[in-house]
């Protein structure tokens, strides 16, 4: 399918392969109408929609290019082009349905594999996947590899553990320092957190001893 238009002298009529064009689109537009792809396919899908699409654009140039030059006689050409333009849309549309549907199920189905990934992994209990998961949704693209998220995930385990252990270490208010950390996932929050009450209860202590010296 190609778009040829016979140049002309203004005020003649635009000519072109209309009728031509017309049947050529029209019987590969009800091709494309019953097409279904299958996932093997959906490459095939995908240059079927390009090459529809590149028809079309080639069209509306050819309108606008037209259009500029000649108005009164143009307008019969500019019915023709966009009803071709519309018998296109159809099938562009019903491709794009597809493509996007099985993008979507793509996704769907990454991130099944990721979460039982990461059910299979030694890590905390507390630790659940959606804290894992969250701001990665550049996993569920087609050209991150599960062999690169396996990775992720695992240096984020390894840092969460490195981040117990070193709160574990701690001399005062361990305990509640993990449970701060459990909640933000940031270390340095955490150990405030516990100095915070180690200086409360530093206080507490001096004010309670001064108490007794005044009674």
């Amino acid at each position: 399918m190609e778009l040829r238009v016979n140049e002309v002298k203004l005020p003649e009529a635009i000519s072109f392969n209309y009728e031509e064009l017309k049947t050529a689109i029209a019987e590969k537009a009800n091709e494309y109408a019953v097409a279904v792809y299958s996932e093997d396919q959906i490459k095939n899908a995908k240059a079927d929609r390009a090459t529809l699409n590149k028809l079309k654009k080639a069209l509306n140039d050819e309108r606008i290019r037209q259009e500029k030059e000649y108005m009164k006689p143009f307008n019969d050409f500019k019915t023709k082009i966009n009803e071709l333009i519309g018998i296109i849309d159809n099938p562009v549309k019903l491709i794009d349905t597809q493509i996007k549907g099985y993008e979507e199920k793509q996704k769907e189905d990454k991130l099944k594999e990721i979460k039982e990934l990461y059910k299979n992994t030694a890590h905390p209990e507390w630790l659940n996947f959606e804290t894992v998961f969250d701001g990665n949704e550049k996993w569920l693209n087609a050209s991150v590899k599960i062999g690169t998220i396996e990775k992720e995930i695992w240096d984020f385990i390894d840092k969460v553990e490195d981040g117990m252990q070193t709160l574990s270490q701690l001399q005062e208010y361990s305990f509640e320092a993990m449970e701060t950390y459990k909640k933000t996932l940031n270390l340095n929050i955490a150990i405030s957190k516990a100095n915070e009450l180690s200086d409360m209860a530093k206080r507490k202590a001096e004010k309670e001893k001064l108490i007794k010296k005044l009674d």
